[in-house]
């Protein structure tokens, strides 16, 4: 029996239809094998404050970073956008005759973080630093592990999505990767794969065919140094599969787009990240 846990990410060109199909046929060939998803939305979110009028929260810190300024308006936006697409995958699933339960939001008390209110960013139209205190979003700090391995043991499939939950009942939003990244770790799973709108990390971003098919994180003195292997938002996914993969976890950055996608990164048509 292998544990996968899947993040799908927040492109709009993520094939869910794919992804169900392949999940059904890899448990024909290995009925034991058990899968959790993680799913994002980000892109769609931006979308939808496009179409509201309203700010995507997007800003920078001062060290260049983009980050998401999640005010109290914005988290209720997201939750709406993130629990559709993760509803959508349930119903995806299910239609495969798969048992998927969608754990929206924070039903359960899934996914438990620590809301880091404080923010720095830098004002586009000034160039000066902006403070602000009521920022609802923070750190992924652990998942409800009992719950999760509950589901498992039924032979279901547990579909998860942010936001998390604080100990003080806040719900925040937190990195869809790194609380992917999180839910492997915790639950000792074998594989951990990101499935992007992209088929790996690429050396050339303007040509999709330069993938860099393996790299080892003992090659890198620390996980600052390998997360400097990518640029953006990008940089994310590599801090979640050197966490991963350093728990000796076999991590996977492969592409969403395409048909058998989960296969295809088992077979490594992607980027394999080793130790």
């Amino acid at each position: 029996m292998s544990l996968y846990i899947i993040k799908v990410g927040g492109g709009k060109e993520i094939r869910f239809d794919y992804i169900a199909e392949d999940t059904k046929k890899i448990l024909i060939r290995n009925p034991h094998d058990r899968f959790v998803f993680f799913t994002g939305g980000a892109e769609l979110l931006d979308e939808e404050c496009a179409k509201r009028k309203i700010s995507n929260g997007r800003v920078k810190t001062p060290r260049g970073k983009t980050t998401r300024y999640t005010t109290k308006q914005l988290l209720q936006i997201f939750e709406e956008v993130y629990s559709e697409r993760n509803q959508a995958f349930v119903n995806l699933l299910i239609s495969k005759n798969l048992d998927a339960v969608g754990l929206l939001r924070y039903t359960n008390h899934i996914l438990i973080g620590k809301r880091e209110p404080k923010l720095i960013y830098v004002d586009e139209k000034t160039n000066q630093p902006i403070i602000v205190n009521d920022n609802y979003a923070g750190k992924p700090e652990k998942i409800n592990s009992d719950v999760l391995k509950n589901f498992i043991d039924k032979q279901q499939i547990p579909v998860i999505c942010p936001p998390a939950i604080t100990s003080e009942n806040e719900k925040i939003n937190v990195d869809g990767d790194l609380s992917a990244s999180l839910i492997a770790q915790e639950l000792k799973a074998d594989y951990f794969i990101i499935l992007s709108n992209v088929p790996g990390l690429l050396e050339d971003l303007a040509d999709a065919e330069s993938i860099i098919r393996k790299i080892n994180i003992s090659d890198y003195k620390d996980e600052k140094e390998f997360y400097e292997l990518a640029k953006g938002r990008f940089k994310e996914k590599l801090r979640a599969v050197y966490r991963a993969t350093n728990s000796g976890i076999d991590c996977r950055i492969a592409d969403g787009k395409i048909e058998k996608p989960i296969s295809s990164a088992l077979e490594e048509k992607c980027t394999r990240i080793i130790r």
